[in-house]
């Protein structure tokens, strides 16, 4: 091998090493960069020469820069992600209502509830007294009061939940798009043999930041893109350089937008209705505590309290023969409950035509053909009332019938005391020619320790401690739950980091190994000099 060629070895050494320096100064630099991955330089033989009939080596170089990823442990992350971002938005929801179901003290629904029967028993002392009727009325509308607080913590927290839809929407949009470009990148970046770790490690990051909000998959393909598709349908939301678009339905109910999307590489004609499948991440916690978790675990079994207590608290104070107020006249209903009632309604109208409006009141819910799902009274007027969401926006009836039959929930919303009630109709008595009697109220009064909730197995302070004790567990184990994911998720993290994290030491102790590499090549071209220069010396 001649000087100039061991020379060249040494020069091609230094710029190795130059480089690999440069490799372990990029990861020292992104020691703390979130989703960065550790790069190392891959040192190689250089092809060999064939000098004089003898091969040679033409020292080393870099082959590629390697970073360290392992794509199941992404997908694991992923999935841990999506899990985490369920419980956290279920959990977080959960505890914001929670007060609402919390008696303490004199004050909550269970509290009022066992003050009204206790008014109804100091009537049976005194069933002529105006004070204690008055005392009656008093704690009744404290029980509706309570019953309409609970109610709107719900109904609020369920719109809420829709609203939050369209931030969530946008945001996801917008990792799509994000992730597509890069893509890109990557592709551009690759054709021309360049080093893409850094993008790639970008688009990881994306990638576990939307795994939190929707639950996806995704593949590597041979040119470097990946294609992420939904968990669950198989929707493709990011195809190469194409993304997906996600978008939100408010035409057909504003207290209940549609969850739609355009796949990859899709247009209008392939919009798909994802708001019943979407079952994952924190969008699928949004839906889920919108169209189930809250209107059915939590606000029907409130309506089913208040609706129940009406029913038979009515049925008893305006029972035929059995109920008398102190004008000795028969007794009426109590409270504002469930009617049925026809009307007229007409697509694209927000007013229902209908000649009977006794014992309705604005907020009770109502359905019928061609109304909305969750519609309520919003004003009453002479032969009418007009149609809202639980927002008070207008709603438009869908289709047009005449003479329909419309139903009227007493819902807990609803619920209240029937205006024609006044101390003198409360109906103590079991007779109408003896006011004095105390027989009626004291079976109202005794209501309050018969089972007559859920199938006659529990009274109706049980029925709501059974529901507060239900919200408290759901609040315990959701808080239960995302602890253990987190405490999952940073076990993966760790995982990562030993693999694929930036070690201080190690990358140190290279650069340190590869500082004397470096002093060595410079050494050897010293010595080349000066056996040149010895050459030279004896060819003069």
């Amino acid at each position: 091998m001649s000087i100039s060629a061991s020379m060249q070895i040494a020069v091609n050494g230094l710029n190795v090493f130059r480089s690999a320096n440069a490799v372990i100064s990029q990861n020292i630099a992104n020691v703390s960069t979130p989703g960065y991955s550790r790069q190392k330089a891959i040192i190689e033989t250089a092809p060999t020469i064939n000098l004089s009939g003898f091969t040679l080596g033409s020292g080393s170089m870099i082959s590629k820069v390697e970073r360290f990823h392992d794509a199941l442990l992404q997908q694991q992350m992923a999935n841990s992600n999506t899990t985490l971002g369920y419980d956290t938005a279920k959990s977080l929801a959960l505890q914001q209502i929670e007060p609402a179901f919390n008696d303490i003290g004199v004050d909550g629904v269970g509290a009022a509830l066992a003050r009204f029967f206790a008014s109804w028993q100091d009537l049976t002392n005194n069933p002529g007294g105006i004070a204690e009727r008055q005392s009656v009325l008093s704690n009744a509308q404290i029980l509706a009061d309570d019953l309409h607080a609970a109610s709107k913590t719900l109904t609020d927290m369920i719109t809420l939940q829709n609203d939050s839809l369209t931030p969530v929407i946008d945001d996801i949009n917008i990792k799509l798009k994000e992730i597509a470009r890069l893509n890109q990148q990557v592709t551009t970046t690759e054709m021309i043999s360049g080093n893409a770790n850094e993008v790639k490690d970008k688009r990881d990051l994306l990638l576990l930041q939307l795994a939190k909000q929707i639950g996806i998959t995704s593949t590597e393909n041979s040119d470097g893109t990946v294609d992420v598709e939904l968990v669950g349908g198989g929707e493709a939301l990011v195809t190469g350089a194409n993304a997906g678009i996600f978008s939100l339905d408010k035409t057909t109910d504003l207290n209940s937008y549609k969850v739609e999307l355009i796949p990859a590489k899709g247009t209008l004609t392939s919009k798909v209705n994802l708001t019943s499948t979407l079952s994952t991440g924190s969008l699928g916690a949004t839906l889920a505590l919108r169209d189930e978790i809250i209107p059915k675990d939590y606000l029907a079994k409130l309506d089913t309290l208040a609706t129940t207590l009406a029913t038979d608290i009515n049925t008893q104070h305006s029972a035929l023969n059995e109920a008398f107020d102190l004008n000795a006249n028969q007794g009426i209903n109590f409270f504002n409950q469930s009617y049925t009632k026809t009307g007229d309604i007409t697509a694209g109208s927000d007013t229902v035509i209908i000649s009977d409006v006794t014992n309705l009141t604005d907020g009770m819910q109502v359905t019928g053909t061609g109304i909305p799902i969750g519609t309520f009274i919003g004003a009453i007027a002479a032969g009418s009332f007009t149609l809202v969401n639980a927002k008070g926006d207008a709603v438009k009836a869908t289709a047009t019938v005449s003479v329909t039959t419309l139903t009227f929930d007493g819902t807990a919303a609803a619920f209240s005391i029937n205006s024609s009630m006044s101390t003198y109709t409360v109906a103590a008595s079991s007779q109408n020619s003896n006011a004095g009697d105390n027989l009626n109220a004291v079976k109202i009064a005794g209501f309050a320790n018969k089972r007559l909730m859920s199938s006659g197995t529990l009274t109706y302070n049980g029925y709501w401690n059974a529901l507060i004790s239900k919200m408290g567990l759901d609040v315990n184990s959701s808080k239960t739950n995302v602890a253990q994911d987190e405490a999952f998720n940073n076990q993966l993290s760790v995982l990562k980091d030993s693999t694929a994290g930036v070690s201080l030491d190690q990358e140190l102790s290279d650069m340190m190994m590869y500082q004397r590499s470096y002093q060595a090549c410079a050494q050897v071209i010293s010595t080349a000099t000066a056996m040149m220069d010895t050459l030279l010396g004896i060819v003069r």
